[in-house]
């Protein structure tokens, strides 16, 4: 977007005013955007089809629960974590 408004400013001293046009356009959405008051691209993109990286990784940790993955984490904590009366006993002797 900032590439777009700084091309479409030297295009429009170079040549046409069809750039200068874009340059109206697209540097205003630039400043709203850096003010957070415009969050347009994101929603657009969504509208799209497209998900975020936080939205990818969810799916997958989902699909591994449905899988299975995760089934024997429960055991294999217990497993390595000593009962809590041995302990105990060992400090105290």
């Amino acid at each position: 977007m900032a590439g777009t408004g700084i091309l479409a400013l030297v295009f429009g001293l170079l040549g046409s005013r069809l750039w200068r046009l874009l340059a109206w356009i697209a540097l205003p959405l630039i400043f709203a955007h850096a003010r957070g008051r415009l969050s347009a691209p994101g929603e657009f993109l969504k509208m799209l089809g497209l998900r975020s990286r936080k939205e990818i990784q969810e799916e997958k940790y989902a699909l591994k629960a449905l899988r299975g993955d995760f089934r024997d984490v429960g055991e294999a904590q217990s497993e390595a974590m000593p009962d809590p009366a041995s302990v105990l006993e060992a400090v105290r002797s």
